[in-house]
């Protein structure tokens, strides 16, 4: 394996020096306390043109989001899903993210606070996902200014929810053009002999097992593909994925597993191992290189994946 960059490893370093309780020791509170200030102390991110907090409607209640532009006239609208095992995370945390991704692809983002585990568990986050994707479809001339091309995109519980909309929405009424899954969960099993075999520094060992008691306690419903989209038997018809991994992710590879079910099933996919870096590197690594490669390499699959697609232009 290829060591791991020296700036990840000062970054990884950091997180181990930080106070308060580790991943898997503590409860789901008390690790949002420690989350609120590491929000703090996230670099920030660039200037864009335009940040707007939003209220998605949704039954009885609204789900929080933020839509980012740097464009009068975006090549697509992405609905993005923070990562955080369905426990943790959210927009602000991800705020530079969001800004660099929007910076440096051209798209627009909606990014999406849906449900928390264990208040709120499985099927919430995918409820919430889909009602924001289907709402982002319905008011896309309102977002960006035209009828652009709708994407999905997430990390870690994220990129399980993006793969998760992309199934749910072949019988939802709308499309999605292309779908963005880094270092995805898509699995049914927090641990296994291939996981424990990859050298993965974060999250700690035992912390997946701890996500998924959050969020679908009930072990006898993970085979459900709307929380394990790689137990989906049928991959057609889904849109076109680019799959980013981390060599030092136990997940991996069931990421990979997925990029390479979606490819059999005839869906224009691209992996991509990303050398040196570790899970959730989009998100947290405050704009190292990799996420910058990350978000290279997207743009440039939308190339081809939104080829022929412009915004209209008036008459």
């Amino acid at each position: 394996m290829m060591p791991l960059d020296i700036e990840v490893e000062k970054l990884l370093a950091a997180m181990a020096a930080a106070p308060g309780p580790k991943l898997g020791e503590a409860s789901a509170a008390e690790m949002r306390a420690v989350e609120a200030v590491m929000a703090e102390q996230m670099p920030a991110g660039p200037a864009v043109e335009s940040v707007l907090d939003i209220e998605i409607p949704s039954g009885a209640a609204t789900i929080a989001a933020r839509l980012y532009r740097d464009s009068p006239e975006p090549r697509a609208l992405m609905v993005y899903y923070h990562g955080g095992g369905w426990t943790l995370g959210g927009i602000a945390l991800i705020d530079g993210a969001m800004r660099r991704l929007v910076k440096e692809s051209g798209v627009a983002v909606l990014s999406v606070d849906y449900r928390l585990a264990p208040e709120h568990v499985f099927p919430a986050a995918v409820e919430d996902a889909l009602v924001a994707a289907r709402w982002a479809s319905e008011h896309r001339e309102e977002l960006v200014g035209w009828d652009a091309p709708l994407l999905v995109g997430g990390e870690s519980a994220g990129g399980n929810l993006a793969a998760v909309v992309s199934q749910l929405v072949r019988n939802a009424g709308f499309d999605i053009a292309a779908q963005l899954l880094a270092c995805p969960c898509v699995a049914s099993y927090p641990d296994s002999p291939s996981m424990r075999s990859i050298e993965s520094p974060f999250p700690p060992p035992g912390a997946i097992g701890w996500f998924f008691d959050q969020y679908i306690p009930d072990a006898q419903t993970r085979s459900d593909p709307r929380f394990a989209p790689l137990e989906q038997k049928d991959l057609g018809g889904l849109p076109p994925a680019f799959v980013a991994t981390a060599e030092y992710d136990s997940l991996r590879e069931q990421g990979e597993q997925y990029a390479e079910r979606l490819a059999a099933a005839g869906i224009s996919c691209e992996a991509k191992r990303y050398l040196g870096t570790f899970h959730g590197f989009f998100e947290l690594d405050g704009g190292l290189r990799h996420s910058h490669d990350l978000i290279a390499d997207f743009s440039r699959f939308l190339d081809t994946a939104l080829d022929g697609t412009a915004p209209k232009v008036p008459a």
